[in-house]
């Protein structure tokens, strides 16, 4: 397989993760290994995609590996490292004696990799590819091969991470048109991201990088209803976490939904992992003026005046707000009633809020 067509497969897989075995198979195929897999920070099930050729190896490496692997200490490849092979890390001597290498490794018919780190950060990327032991290590070509191809899935890495962000600054901005708070949440719990609508310091703040309840006894709650999230990977049962938030004072909350993205855990590209609706129970949720003109047929100041009432307004302080009299107030808010099919003023409120 070209490697074109393999990166191709990779940056899909990145943004639909239930595709990173066959796209791995078509990095590894591309490269000239058996398998692949790709690594974010420390190996657990987790952090790592794996490729179908090589599944069995990795499900065994979880939960029935008796000896330790001596890579996952020494193997630290860094961006200015390029791909490292065995010889890098081990002498020949070593490798003959490692348990890891000889026990685990070897009942498999594999033996040797070549690793690179794709993208940089508190959980560095790794991409291993794997080959049998009767294939020997890598060697000079194969490995200038690899170099080649390395500034390439690196671009397709940073490709993907930047697809991530774009389609996450389109919900914060549609949270936010609605008057939603949404904050991002990475891995580690941590604020990556948050919209407009948010209120820090009233209800919730963020402290030390996470988001946190000003209230002592609503922290926990939150807490954990982040941590749930982080930990899931946003499948179909996926449910959200609810967490009523309390102000300080006789206010009404702000309601917390905690929700995982779905894919974004197991495409081990996107930044964030977890998102936090937040929902102030004070704010007056109103329709936009021209969505009330070319629904109803108001005129401009039947909008003002309707948009007025559905933000608390009594008739008498809208009156004031448009300069106009209470008398004249009455008699625009009649045709109001007439035009939207309501009768008094809460149901016009109703009726608005279904539209906001």
């Amino acid at each position: 397989m070209q490697i074109g067509t393999a990166i191709d497969r990779f940056v899909g897989a990145a943004l639909a993760p239930e595709e990173w075995p066959q796209a791995l198979d078509a990095v590894a195929e591309a490269l000239g290994a058996s398998g692949a897999t790709l690594v974010l920070g420390q190996s657990r099930e987790t952090s790592v995609a794996v490729s179908q050729s090589i599944a069995p190896i990795v499900r065994d490496y979880f939960e029935r590996r008796e000896v330790g692997d001596s890579r996952e200490t020494r193997v630290n490849p860094r961006l200015a490292d390029g791909f490292r092979f065995d010889l890098d890390d081990f002498t020949p001597q070593e490798i003959a004696r490692d348990p890891y290498y000889q026990e685990f490794l070897a009942a498999y018919g594999y033996g040797y990799h070549a690793v690179a780190q794709l993208a940089a950060g508190s959980d560095p990327l790794l991409l291993s590819l794997k080959r049998p032991a009767n294939r020997g290590h890598y060697d000079g070509h194969e490995l200038a091969a690899l170099q080649r191809a390395l500034p390439h899935l690196r671009l397709a890495a940073r490709a993907a991470t930047a697809a991530w962000r774009a389609s996450f600054t389109g919900q914060l901005e549609a949270f936010a048109r609605i008057g939603w708070g949404a904050v991002l949440i990475d891995r580690q719990g941590r604020v990556v991201g948050l919209n407009s609508a948010v209120g820090l310091g009233d209800a919730v703040d963020v402290i030390g990088g996470e988001l946190t309840a000003l209230l002592s006894s609503d922290r926990a709650a939150l807490g954990q209803a982040v941590h749930a999230a982080i930990g899931s990977d946003g499948g179909n049962g996926a449910t959200a976490g609810t967490v009523p938030i309390r102000r300080v004072g006789n206010r009404q909350p702000v309601i917390a939904e905690v929700l995982p993205i779905a894919g974004a855990r197991r495409s081990l590209l996107s930044p964030a992992v977890a998102i936090v609706l937040l929902r102030d129970l004070e704010r007056c949720a109103v329709p936009p003026a021209d969505l009330l003109r070319r629904t109803f047929g108001l005129t401009p100041r039947e909008v003002e005046l309707a948009l007025q009432l559905a933000r608390g307004a009594t008739l008498q302080e809208a009156a004031e707000v448009l300069s106009i009299s209470r008398e004249h107030a009455r008699q625009r808010i009649r045709v109001v009633f007439a035009k939207t099919g309501t009768a008094r003023q809460s149901d016009l409120v109703a009726l608005l809020a279904k539209l906001a």
